[in-house]
């Protein structure tokens, strides 16, 4: 028998074999997952468009490996870990459907299709008599997005300050919009995050906590100055819904302060319709900008090289044109995927 680590490894490069197999077939369509937003002023935030356009033309620019199927396995257990436990609530009469089971369609003006597929929509079952049959559907009353937090600073973002990620309201709100029910985001932490000496003063930093300190949360650790020790396992979730001017709205549940977001319908919509037309256009449009839910500029750039991949091929070749950019695109993960099989 092989060893425990050579089964994993052989299971782990067996499965992310089949995902890219499943990948072929979404090959030509738009998904919520990338979900962006165009402002009226010709900005583009949340996911990169240009990274959108790659998997909408089947490009994977980052093609997963054992390290990251571990952290997305982590996200899909924590799902299948909510999933338990909003069961065990064993609440008569709802119904709960996952991903493929309800998953969303919707074409933009060109035709062009775009799919997404929410990790949870509650509802309940009506009857629907048709034929002198007594047949039941499926009424949505409520979806679910799932984050699991992985670093102090998302711990320190989501459940001190208040402040989601802008991209997961984009996404949560684009499934709230197209399935037609509220949607709320549950961030979950299941590790203690210590903050050492060092992290200390970049956590208390005025720009994030403008009074001395931060807020009192009972998932924290407090020293007799108020500092925080470490952020313990918690759950923090935010309700989204669309105002009647097709702006997102958000509240931290348990909170009456609501936040007009820059996050529109309309900007959702035009995000899909400037991936679309890039190829046609042959350009690449403007460069991504990282926002917060309120519009302003946000921590990081994100053409930083340390973040993006792509940072060097856009610095070198982004004026020519989208054609040559993806040539060059092309070239990049050609010697990336030689170089891997050499170090193998």
């Amino acid at each position: 028998m092989r060893s425990t680590l050579d089964l994993f490894i052989q299971g782990s490069q067996n499965l992310i074999a089949e995902k890219q197999e499943l990948e072929k077939t979404k090959v030509g369509t738009l998904r919520a997952g990338n979900t962006g937003v165009l402002t009226p002023t010709g900005k583009v935030a949340g996911t990169c468009h240009r990274k959108t356009f790659l998997r909408y033309k089947g490009i994977e620019l980052e093609p997963e490996d054992i390290s990251r199927k571990l952290m997305f396995d982590a996200g899909n257990g924590n799902e299948d870990l909510w999933v338990n436990v909003l069961e065990a609530a064993k609440e008569p009469g709802i119904v709960m459907k996952r991903e493929e089971e309800l998953g969303l369609e919707w074409s933009l003006p060109s035709g062009q299709l775009v799919t997404g597929r929410p990790d949870i929509v509650l509802g309940t079952m009506r009857d629907l008599p048709q034929l002198g049959l007594e047949q039941k559907e499926f009424v949505p009353e409520r979806g679910i997005e799932l984050k699991l937090v992985s670093s102090l600073w998302t711990a320190r973002d989501v459940l001190l300050k208040g402040k989601p990620k802008t991209i997961h309201l984009m996404q949560a709100g684009h499934y709230s919009w197209k399935i037609g029910v509220p949607f709320e985001i549950w961030y979950a932490s299941r590790a203690t995050f210590a903050i050492t000496d060092y992290s200390q003063d970049r956590f208390f930093a005025k720009k994030n906590f403008p009074k001395q300190g931060a807020p009192l949360s009972e998932y924290c650790k407090y020293n007799e100055k108020g500092q925080i020790l470490s952020v313990e396992p918690f759950i923090v979730g935010y309700a989204i819904e669309w105002n009647g001017k097709g702006q997102l709205v958000y509240n931290q549940i348990g909170s009456d302060k609501r936040v007009h977001t820059f996050i529109t319908q309309q900007g959702i919509e035009a995000y899909y319709s400037l991936v679309e037309r890039m190829e046609k256009d042959d350009t690449l449009g403007p460069r991504p900008e990282n926002m917060d839910a309120d519009g302003e500029p946000a921590g990081y750039d994100l053409c930083d090289s340390r973040y993006c991949p792509l940072a060097s091929t856009c610095d070198n070749h982004e004026k020519n044109g989208l054609a040559n950019w993806l040539g060059e695109v092309k070239k990049v993960l050609t010697f990336e995927a030689a170089a891997s099989k050499v170090t193998k």
